[in-house]
């Protein structure tokens, strides 16, 4: 069994959980998930603590009789134990974030050049001069590279807060939406205005052009991206 099909094995299961057992099981699936350890490894696991609960819940027990009152240092006692991931398996995640970012960054093109068209046949926009819908900035790589980074921030956090309960869970989460969303923003509008204020190298790559090439990522990251073990 392959790692996204035992994803979808834990998805299907988990829905089998009373709440209080689900709430339990799923902060440690957070924690685990978001642990520099083999995708593949983990899934395996979890699997096999999930199949412990229900066997649990069938003889009157819950998740906490089963693994403890500390599932947070339960968790990293196994997450020390564990091998951490090697080079090959960091090179398949960064092909997997820069794929999704590069779908993501072409249908964004199509779509707002698609509107700008039709926006600047009666709206004079500001843009440099010489800008046209149908460039693509070589600056969208940054983008990637940033949204990479943030979802490794995105896993730090987890781990940091997924067991807080308390007004300080509560104050960091906080924090770290606000912060999550000032970075995404910040990318956003560095691609945005230094796309269409500077000079900088484009792709000649029609608004429609994008949209198809878009679709072709997104076919092939649902038949073989998705389904890389890292």
């Amino acid at each position: 069994m392959n790692t996204d099909e035992m994803i979808q094995m834990n998805n299907r299961l988990r829905e089998k959980l009373a709440p209080e057992n689900r709430e339990y099981y799923e902060k440690m699936l957070l924690y685990l998930r978001s642990s520099p350890v083999p995708q593949h490894q983990t899934e395996e696991l979890l699997l096999e603590w999930l199949e412990h609960v229900l066997e649990a819940e069938k003889q009157g027990k819950t998740a906490r009789e089963v693994f403890g009152p500390d599932p947070e240092g339960y968790c990293e006692e196994v997450v020390a134990a564990m091998p951490r991931r090697g080079w090959g398996s960091l090179g398949k995640e960064i092909l997997f974030i820069t794929w999704l970012g590069l779908t993501w960054t072409l249908f964004v093109h199509g779509a707002l050049g698609i509107i700008l068209m039709l926006v600047g046949e009666w709206w004079e926009i500001p843009f440099r001069e010489g800008y046209r819908p149908d460039q693509l900035s070589l600056l969208f790589v940054i983008q990637i590279l940033g949204l990479f980074f943030l979802v490794h921030w995105v896993f730090h956090h987890f781990r940091k807060t997924v067991f807080s309960e308390d007004e300080h869970g509560v104050r960091e989460n906080l924090k770290f939406g606000l912060t999550f969303a000032a970075g995404f923003g910040l990318i956003w509008l560095l691609e945005f205005w230094l796309d269409r204020w500077l000079s900088l190298p484009t792709l000649p790559l029609s608004p429609v052009m994008s949209l198809i090439l878009g679709a072709v990522f997104y076919a092939v990251y649902r038949v073989w991206i998705r389904k890389l073990d890292f």
